[in-house]
């Protein structure tokens, strides 16, 4: 404990209770500074102090709103997974790209959205209806014969297909076309892709 303009409590793993250096206060008792012990893990805090206040107000930017009273835990992991993607949003700022390309915090997160909903989903291609046909939709018109272009399945987010798991090639008893070269035809597809 240490007593600062206010009782302030740490716990530290990393550091002892030792006293490190004198700090500097003003004292309203005696009105001029005196110098009191301040510990080293005040001192280890306060030279690393700008990260975390900047995680935190990272959190608070684009928080996740989980109100429950059964579950009160929940808020303690969804802190955890805030912290994590505002970690990896700070992480892959400090590599060496251009201050241009940098990726706001919120399309990071909609970009780990995006690929967490895709996993371990198969792609079925073109969008299934299901259900009658609507009244309102004219009857098909016997057309000629024409060879109907296939839709292309569109490509997995860059995320899933370089993720390393869950990529198995399975065969096929039809020749498809490949989709990486396009002018090749295989048996062989991936399982997730």
């Amino acid at each position: 404990m240490w007593f600062d303009n206010g009782l302030v409590q740490m716990v530290s793993h990393f550091i002892g209770n030792d006293v490190a250096t004198q700090a500097r206060r003003w004292s309203k008792k005696e009105p001029r500074f005196i110098n009191i012990e301040r510990p080293a893990m005040v001192v280890e805090y306060n030279s690393h102090m700008g990260s975390v206040d900047l995680c935190g107000m990272l959190i608070s930017m684009y928080r996740v709103r989980h109100r429950s009273t059964k579950y009160y835990n929940m808020h303690i992991i969804f802190y955890c997974i805030s912290v994590a993607v505002v970690n990896g949003c700070c992480h892959m700022r400090q590599k060496r790209v251009p201050q241009k390309k940098h990726m706001p915090l919120i399309s990071f997160q909609s970009a780990i959205t995006a690929s967490l909903y895709q996993t371990g989903k198969a792609s079925t291609g073109a969008a299934r209806s299901h259900g009658r046909p609507s009244s309102s939709s004219p009857t098909p018109v016997a057309m000629p014969s024409k060879k109907m272009k296939s839709s292309s399945v569109p490509n997995p987010v860059e995320d899933v297909s370089l993720d390393q798991c869950g990529h198995f090639p399975v065969y096929e008893e039809k020749q498809q076309r490949c989709r990486l070269c396009k002018t090749g035809y295989s048996h062989l597809k991936c399982s997730k892709c």
